[in-house]
């Protein structure tokens, strides 16, 4: 895109030196088992195995699944080859490649990766434990929505992530169909076949943020088995959906898609008050805001954290108190090019606290500017102790 090389002039002058991620094409005429493959096999190829999934996988077990019984991990597959089975296919061709570079991962386990945010959200005890410690998340994601002085829509997205190697599965993946490119995905969650941001050139973007609202196991496992949709297949539905949906039509189907745990999801529009979205979702109800009814004395910027918009950040995480501060320096009646605007929301994503030590990667994007720029980050020394959960 346009501005693409001229945000990287910018950026490597910059104290962090961001990079971009390599981007594979997935090709929606191939047969589902074929898809994916050329992802993992750009990874494997690339690190290895040891260097890759191996180190995401360890950490996935001391955490996500340390409490699942080892009966359960069929049920997930057997879910997903019943509701979903071109994801399941998609898996299997992913399999392949592992078996390739001689490494071995059941399916049974990569299904059970696919429901990973919601087992995230188990409660296994009355306590809500994990060998006595009790389970606490960090930081895990920041959203801004802007209106220029135009009334056209800008993202910006930081994906906070605890698993440092995480950065060797991270990909900029170009969905393509017929010839034409679909939308573009950038995240590591690739690999359950769905994915977390989200971009569609003329249309929308999408994020998803964790909501730390927790549920019993048994619950949740409950919901998987009746065929509710993974967090993580909301935006792919919404995306691959023929004809396209509108933005009021994609809207809708996130507010009121039936949810396994809760979420937070930030959308972006085109142009206009009510095409910017900071939505609390629960199992099945949601609560919207646009520019429009934000209630934070401003009319033109959103951001949305990992705390519900109606109470005040903690003390110990104030990265929404400091985003609004920011923007509400931004005199942005000067700031009207899109390169200038799209390099101060760039600065304000990189700023202290709201980018940190587990931020994973940062997008810039404004659909109807047709911009979509990507930059990993590099990992940084800690400041603090972390929680197993992001």
């Amino acid at each position: 895109m346009f501005y693409e090389s001229i945000f990287l002039i910018l950026l490597f002058k910059t104290c962090f030196n961001y990079l971009l991620t390599p981007e594979v094409t997935i090709n929606l005429d191939e047969t589902p088992y074929k898809r994916f493959q050329p992802a993992a096999e750009v990874i494997l190829s690339k690190y290895g195995y040891e260097n890759s999934f191996e180190q995401v996988f360890i950490i996935g077990n001391e955490s996500y699944f340390k409490n699942i019984p080892n009966n359960d991990y069929s049920i997930f597959s057997q879910t997903l080859g019943k509701y979903y089975p071109n994801h399941y296919a998609e898996l299997l061709g992913i399999q392949s490649i592992f078996i390739k570079y001689n490494a071995y991962v059941s399916i049974e386990y990569l299904s059970a990766w696919v429901y990973s945010h919601e087992i995230g959200h188990a409660i296994f005890n009355s306590n809500n434990t994990n060998n006595g410690k009790k389970r606490r998340f960090n930081r895990a994601c920041t959203g801004v929505l802007l209106l220029d002085t135009n009334n056209n829509v800008w993202h910006g997205r930081n994906m906070d992530q605890i698993y440092p190697t995480v950065r060797n599965l991270t990909l900029k993946l170009k969905f393509m169909k017929n010839n034409e490119t679909l939308y573009y995905a950038y995240d590591w969650y690739w690999f359950k076949t769905g994915f977390m941001s989200a971009y569609k050139d003329n249309y929308y973007t999408f994020e998803e943020n964790w909501r730390d609202i927790n549920s019993p196991y048994d619950d949740i496992l409950k919901n998987i088995k009746q065929g509710m949709v993974p967090q993580s297949f909301v935006f792919r539905d919404i995306l691959e959906k023929q004809p396209v949906m509108s933005w009021n039509e994609a809207l809708n189907y996130v507010n009121n898609v039936p949810l396994i745990i809760p979420m937070y999801v930030i959308m972006a529009g085109l142009n206009g008050y009510d095409n910017g979205a900071l939505i609390t979702r629960g199992n099945n109800n949601f609560t919207y805001y646009n520019f429009n009814n934000i209630t934070n004395g401003s009319r033109w910027y959103m951001v949305l954290t990992n705390y519900d918009l109606w109470a005040p950040d903690p003390a110990d995480d104030n990265r929404r108190t400091q985003a609004e501060y920011l923007l509400s320096k931004w005199n942005r009646n000067i700031d009207t090019n899109p390169l200038t605007i799209g390099a101060n929301l760039m600065a304000l994503m990189s700023t202290w606290y709201i980018q940190n030590e587990e931020t994973l990667y940062i997008n810039i994007m404004s659909p109807v500017n047709h911009i979509l720029l990507t930059y990993s980050v590099p990992e940084m020394a800690p400041l603090g102790s972390k929680g197993i959960y992001a």
